[in-house]
């Protein structure tokens, strides 16, 4: 029932926010950055390969698309934007939250998994 619950809340927050950029993107056309789709390659297909590893050839998923945004990243290479200098006091709050944030749901995870008996 927990799970439930909880997948519904994640879901809904991910309609919300998918609402929020599909609304800004209508308003402004944004050019992808590939740079940052190449680094999120590596980053999923390594995610992937330890899933692979651990789970077995059922989660390829992650792997795949690791190599399609690793792909579209090396495709367009001339295309990439420039690391900017420095990061602004916004930026590293930003960041600080995001962090934070990341690190509050996989110690949730990991407590739900631990406390929901077998």
């Amino acid at each position: 029932m927990v799970w439930i619950a909880l997948m519904i809340g994640i879901g809904l927050i991910v309609i919300l926010i998918g609402t929020i950029v599909m609304y800004k993107v209508k308003k402004e056309r944004i050019e992808p950055d590939y740079r940052t789709l190449f680094i999120l390659g590596i980053i999923f297909m390594g995610t992937g390969s330890a899933m692979i590893s651990t789970l077995g050839t059922s989660s390829m998923g992650m792997f795949a698309l690791g190599l399609i945004y690793m792909a579209v990243g090396i495709a367009n290479k001339d295309k990439w934007k420039k690391q900017p200098e420095s990061l602004s006091m916004k930026n590293k709050r930003i960041i600080i939250a995001v962090l934070l944030g990341t690190c509050f749901v996989v110690a949730l995870t990991v407590w739900l998994v631990l406390a929901a008996p077998l």
